[in-house]
């Protein structure tokens, strides 16, 4: 049960995503997206599961969450950031748009996960 919330979880966050979006509330763009991928992330999925999420300049992904790790894939399409993970995600791209809110970005897509640089 727990391996099947935190892939939901992870499913709808891994999608992590910086002063980069003007409020709150707009979506970050193409450019911003792209000046903060790649990087090394902590995020909180559902405010519950911290999760650490290292993304390569070579679209290759690695997280690291509840004992558990997990390897995939990012990119970003029409503003949107994408991710799939091999078993969090089961295979699958995962897009959502990203808004930022001081130093944390948050995405939705069938969950919430709030994430910031480190």
């Amino acid at each position: 049960m727990f391996k099947r919330s935190a892939r939901a979880a992870i499913a709808a966050s891994v999608l992590l995503v910086s002063s980069l979006a003007a409020q709150s509330d707009e979506s970050l763009t193409t450019a911003d997206l792209s000046s903060l991928f790649p990087g090394t992330f902590q995020g909180v999925v559902h405010g519950l599961v911290e999760v650490k999420i290292t993304a390569s300049s070579n679209g290759r992904l690695q997280g690291e969450m509840a004992g558990e790790t997990d390897r995939g894939r990012w990119r970003i399409r029409n503003g949107r950031l994408c991710l799939k993970w091999n078993d969090w995600t089961e295979g699958e791209y995962v897009c959502s748009e990203v808004t930022q809110q001081g130093d944390w970005f948050h995405a939705y897509s069938g969950g919430h996960i709030r994430f910031r640089k480190i």
